[in-house]
């Protein structure tokens, strides 16, 4: 009965690694087999290591700039904004 629960255990850290592996551009078949045989050490290892691929989807804390075009016509058309306030008199 130990066996069977200790062979399940590694099954289900085997998959996990495996998941992990593959979200982060490694050999998932190579991390399955480190995560079947090490356990919660070989998720804790896998999930602590960078990925390949830096531009890595789950990186959303670095926004991206805008378009310098967009950037543009924004400014443009606060300084049209601008000049028709000063027009009407609302500016000095």
């Amino acid at each position: 009965m130990y066996i069977l629960a200790l062979f399940f255990y590694s099954i289900i850290f085997a998959i996990a690694c495996s998941y992990l592996a593959k979200e982060k551009g490694k050999d998932s078949i190579t991390w399955a087999i480190i995560g079947f045989f090490t356990g919660i050490l070989g998720l804790l290892i896998i999930g602590f290591t960078p990925s390949k691929n830096n531009k890595n989807k789950n990186n959303n804390f670095i926004e991206e700039e805008p378009d310098k075009n967009t950037k543009n016509s924004s400014i443009k058309e606060e300084e049209n904004t601008l000049l028709e306030l000063k027009k009407n008199g609302v500016l000095t």
